[in-house]
């Protein structure tokens, strides 16, 4: 998750798009769950974020810093000397601190994980990933029907306790011709309101 060395914003886009295409040319019926997160880093649940980062091996006293600097979430906007009230939390202009990406990609680490822990989801292997990142955009392959229903039980277990969720109005689901005819099968595995759209 998160930037890697020599890959563009656009990878796991044209990655994503390809496979698609391969799954056309063979006739496979499979989706790809294009995933927004809705106001991620406002929406964290600090208490979450720290336990990942305690787990994930984090010095103690780098957790307790992080933790004092985002005691309430509030920004202040600083200009010369003068102190300025930030945006509100909801305005969709809230991006948290300077270190908000690094800390939610070590919360959305952990979605991944769950996700290739499962045998039905393949790792990165630069040609065969069943997950597509860059900072917090995601790109879920699902093989299969029953994928979408795996997935998006891991992705509300996942935002139950991170707070961290699916923004209804901005994910799409991209199907492949073969699955194109059970379109509605493939939504009703997520909700009801997701835009399906065909390769």
């Amino acid at each position: 998750v998160g930037w890697v060395k020599g890959r563009l914003i656009a990878a796991p886009v044209s990655r994503t798009n390809r496979r698609l295409h391969w799954s056309r040319l063979r006739g496979q019926a499979i989706g790809a769950l294009l995933l927004d997160f809705a106001k991620a880093f406002p929406s964290v649940s600090l208490e979450s974020m720290w336990a990942v980062l305690r787990a994930q091996g984090w010095p103690e006293e780098r957790v307790r810093a992080l933790s004092r600097l985002h005691e309430d979430m509030r920004q202040v906007i600083v200009i010369g000397n003068e102190r300025f009230p930030g945006p509100a939390r909801d305005s969709g202009l809230w991006t948290g601190s300077g270190a908000s990406t690094v800390l939610l990609l070590c919360l959305l680490d952990v979605l991944a994980e769950c996700l290739f822990a499962r045998p039905e989801f393949v790792r990165d292997d630069d040609d065969a990933s069943d997950l597509e990142s860059f900072a917090d955009d995601y790109a879920v392959l699902l093989r299969q029907l029953r994928h979408a229903g795996i997935f998006k039980d891991l992705l509300f277990t996942f935002w139950s306790w991170s707070g961290i969720g699916p923004s209804y109005s901005k994910t799409v689901l991209v199907l492949s011709e073969a699955a194109w005819p059970e379109r509605d099968e493939w939504r009703a595995r997520f909700w009801p309101s997701l835009q399906v759209g065909k390769e």
